[in-house]
C-alpha cells in the first residue's frame, strides 16, 4: 500500500499559498481585501482555504 506523503493542508498562509499555487502575493492580498477570497483569520496571521482558491481560479472567477 502506498501512502502520499505530499499532502497539502487544507489552509496555509499567505507566503505558503504563494509557493504553493503560484500566484503573487499582491493578488492573494488583493483578493483578500475585496472580500473574494476564502480564508480564516487567527490572530494577525491570515489562512488561505486551498482547494476553493484553485477551484476559483479553474474557474475564472477573479477579475484581471
Amino acid at each position: 500500500m502506498e501512502y502520499n506523503t505530499k499532502i497539502t493542508p487544507v489552509y496555509q498562509s499567505i507566503k505558503d499559498t504563494v509557493k504553493t499555487v503560484g500566484v503573487s502575493e499582491f493578488f492573494l492580498r488583493k483578493q483578500l481585501k475585496a472580500g473574494k477570497l476564502p480564508h480564516i483569520k487567527s490572530g494577525n496571521k491570515v489562512f488561505v482555504n486551498i482547494p476553493a482558491l484553485i477551484a476559483q481560479l479553474e474557474e475564472g472567477v477573479f477579475e484581471q
